[in-house]
């Protein structure tokens, strides 16, 4: 799909960048590319029309789309030397209240680098197009994004996004705009 090629490259992009200005070490950051890279390599087992669908998916479509974090678990669990890769990239829908995906983690099974991929998607997703509803601006996805620090994520992780927010903002915008003009190179 080409909105989860897009979302993915992003997501990678963002997640390095996060865990380079948390402090974290550049092997760790490394990991977080690669998972934001893998995270919904579960989407393959969810139907096109459903993930291309051009207005909001239905309660049992909705379910089948959340699947995938299952699904991207399942994918990688039998890759040796993935480690904490599998982990972050199949926990990112996962929130600190219990109400997150597939797993149901509450706050204290989480660590930085989850936090820091599930940020970065989120992030992702708020700024780019989908096929049912257009880029959200920069002051909509810092709303969106306020309403899930301290509660549901991390709010260190929040307040480190509130402090480089152009930096990560101008980020996935140039993922998006270098893997658009790619695809469009290899169409024509």
């Amino acid at each position: 799909s080409h909105w989860t090629n897009t979302h993915s490259q992003a997501v990678s992009a963002l997640a390095f960048k996060l865990g380079s200005l948390a402090g974290l070490d550049r092997d760790t950051c490394f990991k977080l590319r690669i998972s934001g890279y893998l995270h919904d390599i579960g989407k393959i087992a969810v139907p096109s029309e459903i993930l291309e669908k051009p207005s909001h998916l239905t309660e049992d479509e909705y379910d089948v789309m959340k699947e995938h974090a299952l699904f991207t678990f399942m994918i990688l669990k039998d890759i040796d030397g993935l480690g904490d890769i599998i982990t972050w990239a199949s926990s990112h829908h996962e929130k600190h209240d219990h109400s997150g995906y597939p797993m149901h983690l509450t706050e204290e099974k989480f660590t930085l680098p989850m936090e820091i991929l599930a940020y970065a998607d989120i992030f992702t997703a708020l700024a780019e197009d989908r096929p049912y509803r257009d880029a959200m601006t920069k002051e909509e996805i810092l709303h969106e994004l306020k309403h899930l620090a301290g509660k549901k994520l991390d709010a260190t992780v929040y307040a480190l996004i509130v402090k480089h927010f152009d930096i990560l903002y101008h980020l996935q915008a140039e993922v998006h705009n270098r893997v658009d003009h790619t695809e469009y190179s290899l169409r024509h």
